[in-house]
């Protein structure tokens, strides 16, 4: 930890986030995924309509994302796209212009109460949207991975990690 006062103040620097990510991530995408064995398989849509792609911290990712929305609404043209991201990333994602501000699920990362307040909402309102597909972009962070399985109602999942839900 940098020093005192940021660790008691809550803030997320780099350091924490990877600890948490490594202590706190592995137990519960390895729960996480026990629920989901035994939940069982979920029925794959017949046509997808609604798809979440998750990309929290990496900003490279996010500008990459052009070329791959293009595709996905080549091959599905009835889709309605929505994105999960950080703050930080709200400005790239202007620029982009892939997605309309009303479906951005924002997600704090300055402190680990924001991050817990966001991503219970971020979940929730996940939930509600009944994604028939979920894109997860992180490449190093099961978080990213955790809030994709606990959508539950997507059938279609494409995570990046072997360790991942």
């Amino acid at each position: 930890m940098a020093n005192t006062s940021e660790a008691l103040s809550g803030q997320l620097n780099i350091n924490r986030r990877r600890w948490f990510d490594r202590v706190l991530g592995v137990p519960v995408c390895w729960l996480v995924s026990l629920l989901h064995r035994l939940r069982g398989p979920e029925a794959v849509p017949a046509d997808v309509r609604r798809i979440l792609v998750i990309v929290l911290s990496e900003m490279g990712a996010l500008v990459l994302t052009r070329p791959m929305f293009q595709r996905l609404r080549q091959n599905h043209p009835s889709a309605t796209f929505y994105l999960l991201c950080s703050e930080q990333n709200e400005a790239v994602l202007e620029l982009l212009d892939e997605v309309p501000a009303e479906r951005v699920i924002t997600i704090r990362s300055v402190s680990l109460m924001a991050l817990t307040t966001d991503g219970i909402r971020a979940v929730r309102r996940m939930r509600a949207l009944r994604f028939d597909a979920v894109l997860d972009l992180e490449l190093f962070a099961r978080v990213s991975a955790i809030l994709a399985a606990l959508t539950l109602r997507a059938a279609v999942r494409i995570l990046p990690t072997g360790d991942a839900p």
